[in-house]
């Protein structure tokens, strides 16, 4: 596989010449922020990246400094608790209902050129904290402020959300931030088509027969099950994480790396996408729910805190067309679930096969050229090729990769996905964040699938827990001669 090095805007600056920041996490003591992003922090102090700046963790609970960093340590085993990083990271006790906690928050920290908000709290308190830090006076014009998903749960109640926070932080400040964006393997899929003069001819509906795009998980809803039942799979995957994958898989290119060039193609991307509506998403979306099996003993309608009779998805696979010039008529395939075989992340480019057959060789061993590009369990990208089987006898084929496996290849430490994207924050660089109508537009796409999921007629399928889903998946995609490709799904791994 031939890939340059990185474009300009792929790479970090150096931060040790950055002004003094301030990065303040509300919701500093939840699992995202212990798990995550203090974490990634800690691994940029270690390379030098934070400067002078601080860090302030803030949550309801009556932590001192020390019990704090030792709730951190405990849960992070690889961290060192002498580390100079514990010098710079202060906790807080502060209620975002409470009018009075932000005058004391702007108190207590300390001056600084440049103040990030990193909102790790539930979407219905973000107006509040928007309107509180504005008022008192912890929002100028250096200030950042980060939002987790979920960003809504529909067009109109992102709509809402946005216009909500935006009477009070100007759009321009607003981070919307989806680590899958900040995945090295990600980041590399523009560096794969951009920057490689053999691949991004070959990047349209001439050449190309479908994508695939899989993100399969292990894990069931645990912990998570009032949150999911109120979401599922289409509003708490696709809708971000794996659209913003499809952005990056068919826009065109860009005139420049600038946030607002690459923003353009994205946003032309998910007007270009057919919708799916009424017949058109029952006949092309498959929903399901696990169930009980050897590997787990709760179907999903088991689990604590799910709805009785619920219809929630744990599993969709389902067909796309981006109506453009690029992509017309290439079918794009996408699949998530819970409790699937395998922990699974990738995209899969399959080629068409070569025009005529000059050599004589079995029709079972004819297989066209595909990229894998897996963004986990491990990073990587291959290229599958046909050689010739070694041997005297008859010619026989063989599909072999060409690998390119960032632990194996690159010497440099691969970096967590948050670690990226709180650099960037810190820099001021939006180019891996989500705008506003890109967020707006997936969410008016997904309510017209969810629209026709209302209707009775879309039945519910499912899926013993352990396996690859529903055998209504594998039909959906062999209706176009095709299989998912994977783990124990076809070729090679």
């Amino acid at each position: 596989m031939i890939v340059e090095p990185k474009m300009e805007y792929m790479s970090s600056k150096d931060l040790t010449t950055m002004s003094q920041f301030r990065l303040v996490i509300i919701g500093g003591s939840g699992d995202l922020s212990l798990r995550k992003l203090i974490p990634s922090l800690y691994a940029c102090n270690l390379e030098g990246h934070l400067g002078d700046g601080t860090i302030h963790a803030l949550g309801r609970k009556p932590f001192t400094d020390t019990e704090f960093c030792d709730l951190i340590c405990a849960r992070n085993e690889h961290m060192n608790r002498h580390s100079d990083f514990f010098q710079r990271l202060k906790y807080h006790q502060f209620d975002a209902m409470i009018d009075q906690d932000y005058a004391k928050l702007s108190d207590e920290l300390p001056n600084a050129k440049t103040t990030i908000f990193y909102l790790s709290t539930a979407p219905d308190l973000f107006h509040i904290i928007a309107e509180g830090i504005t008022q008192c006076g912890l929002v100028d014009e250096n200030t950042r402020v980060v939002l987790e998903k979920p960003l809504g749960d529909s067009y109109d109640s992102s709509v809402l959300l946005s216009d909500s926070i935006e009477k009070h932080i100007e759009p321009s400040k607003i981070y919307r931030i989806d680590h899958y964006l900040g995945k090295e393997s990600v980041q590399n899929l523009m560096v794969l088509r951009f920057a490689n003069a053999v691949i991004e001819p070959l990047w349209n509906r001439n050449y190309i027969d479908h994508v695939q795009i899989t993100v399969a998980e292990t894990v069931g809803v645990e912990g998570r099950a009032g949150y999911y039942d109120r979401y599922g799979a289409l509003r708490d995957i696709i809708q971000n994480h794996m659209l913003q994958l499809l952005c990056l898989i068919a826009m065109e290119p860009p005139a420049d790396d600038k946030p607002e060039s690459i923003l353009a193609e994205k946003v032309q991307v998910l007007r270009s996408l057919k919708p799916l509506k009424g017949a058109t998403a029952r006949r092309d979306t498959v929903r399901a729910q696990y169930t009980s099996s050897e590997s787990k003993s709760k179907g999903y309608t088991e689990e604590n805190g799910v709805a009785k009779g619920s219809q929630t998805e744990t599993f969709i696979a389902m067909k796309m067309q981006i109506e453009n010039w690029r992509w017309a008529g290439v079918p794009f395939y996408i699949r998530t679930g819970k409790c699937m075989e395998r922990r699974l992340s990738e995209v899969v480019i399959q080629f068409k096969e070569v025009p005529h057959w000059t050599l004589n060789v079995p029709k079972k061993n004819r297989k066209a050229n595909r990229i894998v590009i897996r963004l986990q369990p491990d990073e990587s990208i291959q290229l599958l090729m046909q050689i010739k089987q070694p041997g005297p006898k008859s010619l026989e084929l063989k599909q072999v990769p060409l690998d390119l496996y960032y632990s194996d290849s690159i010497e440099a430490r691969l970096p967590d996905a948050y670690e990226r994207l709180l650099l960037d924050v810190i820099e001021g660089n939006s180019t891996l964040f989500m705008d506003r109508e890109e967020v707006e537009l997936a969410w008016k796409w997904c309510d017209g699938v969810l629209d026709a999921w209302r209707d009775d007629s879309m039945p519910m399928y499912s899926y013993p827990a352990g396996t690859w889903g529903p055998e209504e998946a594998d039909i959906l995609i062999a209706k176009h001669k095709n299989s998912f490709w994977g783990y124990g799904q076809g070729g090679e791994d």
